[in-house]
């Protein structure tokens, strides 16, 4: 955490050819940081997995930021916490926020920062209490454009509180949920849905003429023909004049 006190950013990577690995990256220590001196800008924290993203203890940053990047899923079981920073998750399928019996902790706590999801497929959020002030709330889902998958909130959520800020929804187009009451906004606070088309992409460019193909091997020996028949007698006629 030296480094993202001092302010220099941090990305913590499994994309390794050669590695043996899962490719996953597990938070399973508590990680606190304010940066020093305080200012923007912020000093941000990366992780970017291969496969999962997964936050089993607290992140608690001032004056900074967490960004989450997987090539499966985002999934929090434990708080995140930013003052005067963001936090965004990006996930190939899903973006999960799980509060339940043996993860009774989690939460998504923003102040003066921004909160962003892009699923490919969902963003479930699971009873965990969502609470902005003084930013924007970005719940972006279904954006690999065949999954048709949505934002959903589980009944026993908590209203997502959001003060002085704006929340957009992106969702495929036909999505027919209204999530006005998955919300309490207060001093202004806006909420605007959205929709998805995904229109079909253009042919792709004629591809190069392929090289010319090498030399057939020589035929085999043809066999040896049938002995012909044999020839009929040929009459000889002497005529005496």
């Amino acid at each position: 955490m030296t480094a993202l006190t001092a302010g220099t950013n941090v990305t913590i990577n499994t994309a390794n050819a050669s590695g043996a690995g899962s490719g996953n990256i597990t938070v399973d220590t508590a990680i606190t940081w304010t940066k020093a001196p305080v200012g923007a800008p912020a000093s941000t924290l990366t992780l970017r997995a291969v496969q999962d993203v997964i936050v089993k203890e607290a992140i608690t940053a001032t004056w900074g930021n967490v960004v989450a990047v997987a090539g499966r899923d985002v999934t929090l079981y434990a708080p995140v916490t930013t003052t005067d920073g963001s936090f965004s998750a990006t996930a190939l399928r899903d973006v999960n926020i799980v509060k339940d019996g043996t993860h009774p902790l989690t939460a998504v706590t923003t102040t003066r920062g921004n909160f962003t999801t892009n699923a490919g497929r969902d963003v479930n959020v699971k009873t965990a209490a969502l609470t902005m002030t003084g930013g924007n709330v970005v719940l972006s889902a279904g954006m690999d454009g065949v999954s048709g998958g949505t934002v959903v909130f589980d009944p026993l959520t908590p209203r997502y509180a959001v003060t002085a800020g704006t929340v957009k929804i992106y969702n495929p187009i036909g999505t027919t949920t209204d999530y006005t009451g998955n919300f309490t906004l207060t001093e202004g606070t806006t909420i605007t849905q959205y929709f998805y088309v995904f229109g079909q992409g253009l042919p792709g460019a004629t591809g190069a003429t392929g090289a010319t193909g090498g030399t057939g091997a020589t035929g085999a020996t043809g066999t040896v023909g049938a002995t012909g028949a044999t020839g009929a007698r040929r009459s000889q006629i002497q005529v005496q004049q």
